[in-house]
């Protein structure tokens, strides 16, 4: 019997350093490599009626911490595998 497995190289990137967009500052990972696990990515391309004009990109790459000033107000942080709404696990 044979075993039927196909297979294709593919070519991967490893993100070794970044700028973030709102402060400027440049990240690498000898810097730390915590930044750019925890740096937000956002690629989008607005839709019919979208404020940003249809069929046009959004390209933003920002730290930790300004992710964090923009948006503290409306993130809830969950613990993993944790429901902070009934205490259970």
């Amino acid at each position: 019997m044979s075993t039927n497995i196909r297979t294709k190289p593919i070519e991967s990137f490893k993100i070794v350093g970044f700028t973030c967009d709102k402060c400027k500052n440049d990240f690498t990972q000898e810097y730390s490599g915590t930044e750019t696990q925890e740096m937000l990515r956002w690629l989008h391309v607005g839709g019919h009626d979208s404020v940003i004009g249809d069929g046009n990109f959004i390209d933003i790459t920002i730290c930790q911490n300004c992710w964090w000033e923009l948006f503290k107000d409306f993130v809830e942080i969950k613990l993993y595998g944790f429901d902070s709404e009934t205490g259970e696990a």
